[in-house]
């Protein structure tokens, strides 16, 4: 394949991503004070460590900081988090994003909601015959693929923002095979998207990047626009 500035851009769209989220493990979920006490700056690939929590305002509601900021006792690999804890250990957002982009590479073209489910489910399937039952890929993609969210995949509109309250990863796709258009690159993948669509516009600046992934947030079905009102429900 000749390397083009659009390759470079979608190869950047996805190696950024999993860069990103390698970065962002060892911190996932907690407070940025906490962060700053922990580590100061995350500059660098770090293990996963025990976190501090506490002691902050409440950040994010799977995690009960309590009024003492404390580390974890202890913090391993984890089926629905990093899948190792070695610095560098990108977690199941980024595993979300290349199932995304292996579905659309094996059709070779847009894929309908239903044969994003059929993917996920041979998926699901060669893992089920290939792998132990306590492998981690095999318990994640078997918990979070089951039939009743294989059925909504498989009947949604927008295949990739079919799972949109458990999965983050396939927001760079949906901006990927909807360049230039951040309205339906929100459709597909969320806020994230389109960003990453108007990204691959040859004029794109942060400004334009980052307008597009507020007004996204602003006015996505299923989201709650600055006003606190409900807007439409995902279809």
């Amino acid at each position: 394949m000749t390397e083009t500035k659009l390759y470079d851009k979608v190869y950047g769209a996805v190696m950024g991503f999993a860069v990103g989220d390698a970065l962002g493990v060892p911190v996932e979920e907690m407070h940025y004070r906490n962060i700053r006490k922990q580590y100061g700056e995350v500059r660098r690939m770090l293990p996963v460590a025990p976190r501090l929590l506490g002691g902050q305002p409440h950040y994010e509601q799977s995690i009960n900081h309590g009024d003492t900021a404390q580390l974890e006792a202890g913090r391993y690999a984890d089926p629905f988090g990093s899948h190792d804890v070695r610095p560098g250990s990108y977690s199941d957002d980024t595993r979300y994003l290349l199932l995304c982009a292996r579905a659309v590479v094996h059709y070779g073209r847009r894929i309908t909601s239903l044969e994003f489910a059929q993917f996920l489910t041979e998926y699901v399937q060669n893992l089920a015959v290939t792998r132990p039952a306590d492998d981690l890929e095999r318990e994640w993609a078997t918990a979070m693929f089951h039939f009743e969210a294989l059925n909504r995949i498989s009947t949604s509109r927008h295949f990739f923002s079919a799972l949109y309250e458990i999965c983050t990863g396939w927001d760079g796709v949906g901006g990927l095979i909807n360049p230039f258009d951040p309205r339906e690159a929100a459709l597909d993948g969320g806020p994230m998207a389109a960003g990453v669509a108007v990204a691959l516009r040859p004029d794109a600046t942060v400004d334009s990047i980052v307008g597009a992934v507020r007004d996204a947030f602003w006015s996505l079905p299923g989201h709650v626009c600055e006003q606190g009102g409900d807007l439409l429900q995902n279809s």
